[in-house]
């Protein structure tokens, strides 16, 4: 009889291919973080921030799936499958991905370009217009507003 704190061998090989599976979505997600960056160059801290965020994020579901498929063990075995399906992904499906977008970047970024001048062109200027057309009044009394206070504390500061 197998003691309730030990899984049998077929549960612990169906967790690790589990396991495996997240490894995998977690290489999905990251492939998409590396999508986003290739076609839009970011900051060293704007890199930082997202990988800070990546590794919350796999920290916590893996925690969720340890907590309900693996009765809240954590075993060495679901996490090396874990690394085994993200580097599975990464290194086959992930690297042919990267260079598809590499190549195709320019193409990518002009699409997006249009995609962005017909949005502002159809929805946000006419919005604008309309704003600055029934509100434009108030907003350029309160810039001139805020310039006579801006002289009087400078005239003010002075003495």
């Amino acid at each position: 009889m197998i003691p309730t704190y030990m899984f049998g061998l077929s549960y612990e090989l169906a967790l690790l291919l589990q396991s495996v599976g997240i490894g995998i979505i977690f290489g999905v997600v990251f492939d998409a973080l590396r999508v986003v960056r290739i076609i839009f160059p970011h900051k060293s801290w704007m890199i930082f921030t997202e990988d800070f965020l990546f590794m919350l994020f796999c920290g916590f579901w893996f925690f969720v799936f340890s907590m309900t498929s693996a009765r809240g063990q954590l075993r060495a075995f679901l996490l090396l499958g874990a690394v085994a399906g993200f580097f599975l992904y990464i290194y086959t499906v992930g690297e042919i991905v990267r260079r598809f977008i590499i190549k195709t970047r320019d193409t990518i970024r002009a699409a997006l370009k249009r995609a962005y001048y017909k949005v502002k062109t159809r929805f946000i200027s006419p919005v604008y217009r309309f704003i600055r057309r029934k509100y434009g009044k108030f907003f350029v009394d309160k810039i001139k507003i805020r310039k006579k206070t801006k002289k009087t504390a400078k005239k003010v500061l002075k003495v």
